[in-house]
């Protein structure tokens, strides 16, 4: 997929483009009215040009995957929200700002597809359309480019932290509830998200909450709504500075 640039040299694929979105975001959707719905920490990775373009047109969580730039010259980044949900994207431009590409969904936030645009250094804006018909606002802020070497040998961390989460089971509507969270990893630090559920709904999310990567356990509280009473999920996973995510923990809450 060549594309002669104007001095009439060749370029093809992803060389020299500028890596502007391999890291930690955390993200959320915008409403009309100024409001913002957290959606949890999103990591980036940049991936191969051959392993991106074996996925352009094929089904991504309902539907091709399109929009990349007709003339091939892009980068191709996979993403994943630590709470579930993976992401396929590609630039268009040279400056790699803009990013298009489709969201496979999770049980509260449906498949679509969305473009951004990198409007400050480490700030993104754009368009999420879900399958179903809804336009919304997305947005995320860089908070932590990754550190993908040990400071020994350089080599690639690929170890997912192991989380420890624990939550009463049973609560009353109106008062708070103490969650504790502990995750242990090779690299200097962890972080956990966590969500509230009522069926699909999520009732509250906690972005990127700092732990000891050592598994000291860290208490953190979370006040029933009124409105909550009946059987909720509260959903857990932690992530290194590598963007590894560990396996999704959910333990059930009854509110009376």
């Amino acid at each position: 997929m060549p594309a002669a640039s104007g001095s009439g040299a060749v370029k093809s694929g992803d060389a020299g483009l500028p890596d502007l979105w391999s890291g930690i975001w955390p993200a959320q959707l915008m409403d009309d009215g100024g409001g913002t719905t957290p959606l949890g920490t999103l990591t980036w990775k940049a991936i191969r040009y051959e392993d991106g373009a074996a996925v352009m047109g094929k089904n991504f969580g309902g539907q091709p995957f399109t929009g990349c730039p007709d003339d091939g010259r892009t980068r191709f980044f996979r993403g994943h929200y630590v709470e579930g949900g993976d992401l396929i994207a590609c630039t268009r431009g040279e400056d790699t700002k803009e990013l298009v590409g489709r969201f496979n969904g999770r049980e509260d936030f449906r498949s679509g597809s969305f473009v951004v645009k990198m409007l400050t250094t480490g700030f993104f804006l754009g368009r999420y359309d879900e399958d179903g018909g809804i336009t919304t606002k997305w947005c995320g802020e860089l908070k932590q480019r990754f550190v993908v070497s040990s400071a020994g040998g350089g080599l690639v961390d690929t170890t997912a932290p192991t989380l420890r989460f624990g939550a009463p089971a049973r609560a009353k509507a109106g008062a708070p509830v103490l969650l504790t969270i502990a995750a242990r990893d090779n690299s200097s630090a962890a972080s956990v998200d966590i969500s509230v559920l009522k069926g699909p709904k999520a009732l509250t999310r906690m972005n990127a909450v700092a732990v000891r990567p050592n598994g000291a356990a860290k208490l953190v509280s979370w006040r029933v709504p009124l409105s909550a009473k009946g059987k909720l999920r509260i959903c857990a996973a932690a992530f290194d500075r590598a963007g590894n995510a560990s396996n999704r923990k959910c333990v059930r809450l009854t509110v009376t």
